[in-house]
């Protein structure tokens, strides 16, 4: 069991709300982990860094499009989320991190000064059509590499359904240009199902000369068997070779999204 300890005000727990309320909650709770951090980036939370002597982990959510939103800059993103998470580990030691929701687009606007709206027969700005492409599965599982070769002890990623979703829900439908079918999972649920499927396994370290045309995801079982996921970021099929000291020795042709 987990506990986030956030504030109904402001964006980041400070020293007061830990102090109100992390003792009772662990006299309540005691077998449970209590955590802080912010709902919002973790901009955020290196702007106001708390004290996390008393927690048992630190969580902030990730999202690739704060100031642009095509695809190369959503790509380009990837990698920043390593770096993201070197930054928080240098302050919050050996605290575990937790990462999430992990979303295209912002939930909410934390320096916002007014709400965004949206009208019946537009999508709310929180929405984002990639949930139903396949470059919203790559960038997916592009995430999942970064999050998880640094270490990260959880990622929630989306919701279960809906615009933010991983399949459809009847109160939040898509313009019919966008889904032919209400129907259907997205692919985003199918790069997530695969991935479950490969708990027993260890993610280890997967380097690409050109991570802004293809990356890769690489799992090992505790046979020392190893399984590649790569991800084209572009529209045409990619050349891609491994290195001839490396355990996989076949070139392979990654068809386009």
């Amino acid at each position: 069991k987990q506990i986030i300890v956030l504030p109904a005000k402001g964006n980041t727990t400070q020293s007061q709300l830990i102090d109100d309320c992390v003792l009772s909650l662990r006299k309540t709770f005691p077998r449970a982990k209590i955590g802080g951090g912010t709902d919002a980036f973790f901009t955020e939370l290196n702007r106001e860094r708390m004290p996390t002597k008393d927690l048992d982990f630190v969580i902030f959510s990730i999202n690739p499009q704060c100031h642009a939103s095509d695809n190369r800059t959503i790509i380009e993103n990837l990698e920043a989320q390593k770096d993201i998470i070197q930054s928080c580990r240098a302050f919050a030691g050996n605290k575990a991190i937790h990462v999430g929701p992990v979303t295209f687009k912002m939930r909410w606007n934390p320096a916002a000064t007014s709400k965004e709206k949206s009208t019946a027969n537009t999508l709310p700005p929180s929405a984002d059509q990639r949930h139903l492409s396949m470059i919203g599965a790559a960038w997916t599982l592009g995430s999942f590499k970064y999050l998880a070769e640094n270490n990260v002890s959880s990622i929630t990623f989306f919701e279960t359904c809906g615009w933010m979703g991983l399949m459809p829900h009847p109160d939040e439908p898509w313009p019919e240009t966008f889904i032919d079918s209400q129907d259907l999972v997205y692919p985003l649920y199918i790069v997530l199902r695969e991935l479950l499927a490969h708990r027993p396994k260890r993610v280890v370290k997967l380097v690409s000369n050109y991570p802004l045309l293809v990356d890769g995801l690489a799992l090992t079982d505790p046979d020392g068997r190893l399984f590649v996921y790569l991800m084209n970021f572009t529209g045409n099929d990619q050349l891609v070779t491994f290195p001839p000291d490396s355990r996989l020795r076949r070139t392979a042709i990654i068809d386009d999204y």
